[in-house]
């Protein structure tokens, strides 16, 4: 079954139509694919005992559904609130740990959460990844293994710079040989 399917079409003599018996047994293999019952084993749940916590985050609003199902990646998009920081107890700034607290547990994020998660956070000349708390501590702006994604990805992007160089160069030599044409 075509998992990403969600319009299924009977063929039929005349043409195509929609069975509703089929289309709703199709819905609900695509419902349970897109929102399957959580369970915390698909997460990898953190042990927070040697671990404080830098900035406290909601918890998620839907106990029965998985935060890492694909069907729950618009409710996480751009909702840092859900997240929570962790620290190591004698660890620094740069290793503190994002995590979502679900069922009163707290549960790592996957990058692809992460990535939806800090999906409006870009990557500026200024770009400080520290933030200040109101107790005078400082948190991440965003977590070091997205920052670093973000980073490749950005530097991979900015080619703009040679390429003007490059086109500035060649309309120059074209402008200075019309010019020699035209002295003729």
């Amino acid at each position: 079954m075509n998992k990403k399917l969600i319009f299924f079409a009977i063929p039929h003599p005349v043409g195509y139509t929609i069975q509703k018996k089929t289309l709703s047994v199709y819905a609900a293999r695509a419902r349970e694919y897109f929102m399957h019952p959580f369970k915390l084993c698909t997460m990898r749940v953190l042990d927070i005992s040697n671990m404080s916590i830098v900035a406290f985050g909601r918890e998620w609003p839907h106990p029965d559904v998985d935060p890492s199902s694909r069907g729950c990646i618009s409710e996480l998009e751009r909702n840092e609130g859900l997240v929570t920081w962790l620290q190591p107890r004698d660890g620094s700034i740069d290793d503190q740990i994002p995590a979502i607290r679900v069922r009163d547990k707290f549960c790592a994020l996957s990058l692809r959460m992460q990535k939806s998660l800090f999906r409006h956070v870009r990557l500026r000349k200024d770009f400080v990844n520290r933030e200040p708390l109101s107790n005078g501590s400082y948190k991440l702006r965003i977590p070091l293994l997205l920052l670093q994604e973000k980073v490749r990805t950005q530097t991979r992007f900015n080619v703009r710079h040679p390429i003007c160089t490059y086109v500035t160069y060649v309309r120059s030599i074209f402008t200075y040989a019309l010019e020699k044409c035209n002295d003729k």
